[in-house]
């Protein structure tokens, strides 16, 4: 997906909509609070995200900024106080001297998840683990969906790009040819497979486990009848052998 770097001034319908407190974050999880950031961010005004993603330059006192840097260095202060408020006292020392709200974001990142190279590193390592993921015994479709999203998420919260919904329809499907070749094979060739998402295939699974299961009940039910007509076959059989000994 392109990025937009520049900035426009805004044409009057751009101003920001109050959301509340930001999230907050005392030092744990912070993957989790910097996608809660990301979105808290655009939902307020879309130019916000951009000034952490991008950065901004900070003009010097005699210089006299234009109306877009103007505009700019509001974005950033803007963003650059809600970041200040949203940590821990902690944590808000990490980035009480960052001139940039893109400085105090890179700082908390650098802090959490490490330099870029110890982040590649990492996404390395989770996408080995992914190459060499399978299910386990006894394990659902469902849970092993949910183990192998939170590698997925892992990977994206670091910078990875390449697990989008396609990627993990694949992977899914993939991993499940391990337990049922068939199935996965007749869902990739349903008419509008290429828009099907995560919740679509374990939908399409589940509801063929469904159907097993009463296919599965069904026999026992017929089996368990044919077994009593046997009985109640044997057991008539024996009362009329009885009754002609006592004639």
């Amino acid at each position: 997906m392109s990025h937009d770097y520049t900035f426009q001034l805004p044409s009057g319908h751009g101003a920001s909509i109050h959301m509340g407190k930001p999230p907050f974050f005392d030092g744990t999880g912070y993957n989790q609070w910097k996608t809660k950031m990301f979105g808290y961010l655009n939902a307020i005004h879309k130019d916000l995200w951009k000034v952490v993603e991008v950065g901004c330059e900070i003009p010097d006192e005699d210089e006299t900024p234009t109306p877009l840097q103007q505009y700019v260095l509001q974005r950033n202060f803007q963003a650059l106080n809600i970041l200040h408020t949203s940590v821990s006292p902690e944590e808000f020392d990490k980035i009480e001297d960052a001139p940039t709200a893109k400085d105090a974001w890179d700082t908390l990142q650098v802090n959490h998840q490490g330099s870029r190279k110890v982040r590649e590193s990492r996404i390395k390592t989770l996408k080995d683990e992914l190459s060499l993921f399978s299910m386990k015994k006894d394990e659902s479709v469902k849970e092993m969906y949910n183990r192998m999203k939170k590698i997925t998420n892992q990977i994206k919260s670091l910078g990875g790009d390449k697990w989008g919904d396609r990627e993990i329809v694949d992977k899914l499907l993939t991993v499940y040819m391990a337990r049922d070749v068939t199935l996965p094979s007749l869902i990739r060739a349903e008419r509008g497979f290429k828009h099907f998402t995560a919740e679509n295939i374990l939908g399409r699974i589940e509801a063929h486990h469904d159907q097993l299961r009463r296919v599965k009940i069904n026999q026992d039910l017929a089996e368990l009848q044919e077994q009593a007509a046997k009985n109640n076959g044997i057991a008539l059989q024996a009362s009329s052998k009885g009754k002609e000994k006592t004639n």
